[in-house]
């Protein structure tokens, strides 16, 4: 069969679709971290997010955070890389508060947790 112009076109458009398509379900299955169980301590995470990262939505440390209770958002003016350079104490900080946060318990108890499988 010959195909037109707009014939071929089209097909190259469903291709690329369907290849968005299953790009989308891997990501969103290996990528979405709140399909991996809860943190033992979530109330220890602390996240530092950009106000204007074009990497990561402002939407997703909120939904992170949903999914992780107690958790914080620390927000700090900046894009995906220009925050952490300009923003570096803000990162320590976040650190320093987070170790702050665990409970005294665990300062010489770590087990490695084995294995983390996403939820279904």
């Amino acid at each position: 069969r010959v195909h037109t112009a707009p014939d071929i076109l089209r097909i190259k458009s469903m291709r690329e679709e369907n290849a968005r398509l299953r790009l989308r379900n891997v990501l969103g299955t290996f990528t979405d971290i709140t399909r991996l169980p809860v943190p033992r301590c979530p109330e220890a995470a602390i996240m530092v997010a950009a106000t204007r990262d074009l990497y990561i939505p402002q939407q997703s440390p909120l939904t992170l955070q949903q999914a992780w209770p107690g958790s914080e958002i620390r927000w700090v003016k900046g894009g995906h890389i220009s925050s952490y350079l300009v923003h570096q104490p803000a990162f320590r900080d976040a650190v320093s508060d987070a170790l702050d946060r665990l409970p005294d318990s665990w300062a010489n108890s770590y087990e490695h947790p084995g294995p983390v499988v996403p939820k279904s």
